[in-house]
């Protein structure tokens, strides 16, 4: 199961679209998923200024990637892809101690190898395609030292700051993503919060981001980041809907976004699935520099943030929190009363010899 978990972890990170992935530019993404079953996901990535290791050089890794990925209460383990388009399996083999002994030297564990998953397929517009991905992991180590390794790495300013031992437990991730040939990696934290809130349609609940990591604050954005720091929060999820073979009945309505600093609220919505729509609230907003509108995130070097707060309702889907019945049975008199004057307005015209014409227009959107 683990092993299984550890894949899907190396696929994650390998194709986040993280903005400037392979660039020396200092980035930080929080991303919070507040589940429909009350469960949060949380997850941080920032650019780390000085790897632990010196990077080796390695041919034919699929992005120039490898990661070292602990979870804690299970392995540690070291994973990479190779594109053998790019290298033979032979060299490919030789070179799998180019990349694992540095590790080694810095975690001071030893790695015994796990698994070769080899693939290979013929496209018929691009030829052979082959790769093989390499894990090599150890359950032979000291939790505390190795968990020390990693938040050794945090650094003292930035949206990482925040992660400390006082909310490691079993499950917790930490994923370390070097690019062979540069000075660039990236660490990742990555938590579940599961029954966080126990939902109940009709009730008020609050998500507070300082609480839920046992942060004291405040939060200083790092000096490295020119307006690229990203929050993104999802309210509510329903992504686990499949899994669980359940068809909600609840979402969310949002009552306040207490944000020391500019972000818009987005829907989201599911294709195909009758889930309830969801909320995306996020800080990348847009700048028009010279004519041209542009996107940028609005949390940048210096800033500070003290707090970050949501309210929210749970009702039943298809219910609305802002209108009450009253104020329903007054819609539909309004309604009621411009059907019956386009009506009159209709058979006026007609009388006339004339055609009415009716203009639609959409209403702009407006972002918080």
């Amino acid at each position: 199961m683990k092993t299984c978990l550890l894949f899907i972890l190396l696929t994650f990170i390998s194709v986040f679209p993280y903005p400037n992935q392979y660039s020396l530019n200092y980035f930080d993404y929080l991303n919070l998923t507040v589940s429909f079953d009350g469960g949060i996901n949380c997850t941080i990535t920032s650019d780390i200024e000085n790897p632990p290791i010196d990077v080796p050089y390695a041919r034919g890794l699929v992005n120039g990637y490898f990661v070292v990925v602990l979870y804690v209460g299970g392995n540690v383990s070291v994973c990479w892809d190779v594109d053998l388009n790019l290298i033979s399996e032979v060299e490919s083999d030789a070179q799998a101690v180019k990349i694992v002994e540095p590790v080694e030297g810095w975690l001071g564990v030893s790695f015994d190898f796990n698994s070769k998953v080899k693939r290979e397929y013929q496209s018929p517009i691009q030829g052979y395609i082959g790769n093989i991905r390499y894990t090599f992991s150890t359950k032979n180590y000291n939790p505390d030292v190795i968990i020390d390794k990693f938040l050794s790495l945090i650094p003292s300013e930035g949206l990482l700051s925040m992660v400390s031992r006082r909310i490691i437990s079993n499950g917790t991730t930490f994923m370390l993503g070097f690019y062979v040939g540069t000075k660039a990696c990236k660490l990742t934290f990555s938590k579940s919060f599961p029954n966080y809130f126990n939902f109940k349609a009709g009730e008020t609940y609050t998500l507070d981001i300082f609480k839920l990591l046992n942060f004291t604050g405040p939060l200083k954005i790092h000096k490295m980041s020119d307006h690229a720091t990203w929050i993104q929060i999802t309210l509510l999820s329903y992504e686990k809907a499949d899994i669980l073979n359940v068809i909600p009945d609840i979402q969310a309505e949002i009552l306040n976004v207490d944000f020391p600093f500019e972000y818009r609220v987005g829907k989201i919505t599911y294709a195909n699935r009758p889930y309830p729509p969801g909320f995306n609230i996020e800080n990348l907003i847009t700048e028009r520099v010279g004519g041209v509108v542009t996107p940028k995130f609005s949390l940048t070097a210096g800033d500070v943030v003290d707090h970050m707060r949501i309210t929210f309702k749970i009702v039943k889907y298809g219910f609305s929190a802002g209108i009450e019945f009253p104020n329903v049975i007054g819609i539909s008199i309004i309604i009621i009363c411009v059907f019956v004057s386009i009506a009159m307005l209709y058979k006026m015209r007609k009388h006339k010899g004339g055609q009415p014409t009716i203009k639609s227009s959409s209403p702009s959107s407006l972002n918080t």
